[in-house]
C-alpha cells in the first residue's frame, strides 16, 4: 500500500518544480487522534507556503482496519486564474480510490480545457459512485473521481501525474487578479463550515469552532 506515499513525493517534487515551497507549522493540528486512549483514527496534517500561489494542505490519515487516506488542498489564494482542487486518495486492502476535484471560484472563470481532456483520456477507469457531499455540487463536471483494484493502480498514478503536470505549469503562467479572491474567501468560509470527512474528528479534538479555524486557516487557507 505505497500509492499514497508515491503520490505525496510526487506532488511535493512537482510543486517545489514549480514555485518556491516553504512549510509552515500547523501547531497543535499536526497530529490528531481519536479517541484519545485507543485511537482508531489518526491524522498528520503539513501545510505549505508557495510564493507565487498560494498553499498546499497535506493530511494523511489512517483508520483501523487499514484504511489509509490523503486528502490535499491546492489554494491559489494570491489570485491566479486557476481552480483550487483538491487530491483525495484511499486505500484499502482490495481497492484504491483517487479523487482529483477542481473548485473554480475565479471571477471570469478558469480555463479547463486541459482538464476536460484529461477526463477524457481517463474515461475508461472505472468512476466511483461517492457519496453525496455538500462540495460537490461545487465542483466541475470534469472532476476525476476514480476507483482502481488495489493491485492495478498503475492508471490512477499516471492520472495524477498528468494533472500534476498540467496544473502547475497553468498556475506558474495564469494572470493574476485580486477579482479571482473574494470566490475562493467564500469557498474557505463555506469549508469552515461543512468540512471533510475529517470534520467531526476535528469538531470532537477542537470543538465546533476550532475545527471551523482549522478548515478556514490551515486547509483552504485565505492567506
Amino acid at each position: 500500500m505505497a500509492m499514497i506515499a508515491d503520490l505525496k513525493e510526487m506532488l511535493l517534487k512537482k510543486a517545489g518544480e514549480a514555485f518556491h515551497v516553504e512549510q509552515r507549522s500547523v501547531g497543535n493540528c499536526k497530529s490528531l487522534k481519536w479517541p484519545a486512549l485507543l485511537p482508531m483514527i489518526r491524522y498528520e496534517t503539513e501545510t505549505y507556503r508557495m510564493e507565487g500561489f498560494g498553499a498546499l494542505t497535506v493530511m494523511e490519515g489512517k483508520i483501523i482496519g487499514a484504511i489509509r487516506t490523503m486528502t490535499c488542498m491546492l489554494t491559489p489564494f494570491e489570485g491566479a486564474a486557476v481552480p483550487a482542487v483538491m487530491l483525495d486518495v484511499m486505500e484499502v486492502k482490495e481497492k484504491s480510490t483517487v479523487f482529483i476535484e477542481y473548485f473554480d471560484k475565479t471571477a471570469q472563470g478558469a480555463e479547463m480545457s486541459a482538464f476536460e481532456e484529461l477526463s477524457e483520456k481517463y474515461a475508461d477507469v472505472e468512476t466511483y459512485p461517492d457519496s453525496p457531499v455538500w462540495y460537490n455540487a461545487e465542483r466541475a463536471a470534469c472532476s476525476l473521481i476514480k476507483i482502481s483494484p488495489a493491485q492495478q493502480v498503475g492508471k490512477l498514478v499516471d492520472m495524477t501525474k498528468d494533472f500534476l503536470d498540467n496544473y502547475f505549469p497553468m498556475a506558474q503562467s495564469a494572470e493574476k487578479s485580486a477579482e479571482n479572491i473574494p470566490g475562493l474567501t467564500a469557498f474557505s468560509e463555506k469549508m469552515a463550515e461543512g468540512g471533510t470527512a475529517a470534520m467531526e474528528v476535528m469538531k470532537k479534538r477542537f470543538g465546533t469552532d476550532g475545527a471551523k479555524e482549522f478548515y478556514r486557516t490551515v486547509f483552504v487557507p485565505q492567506r
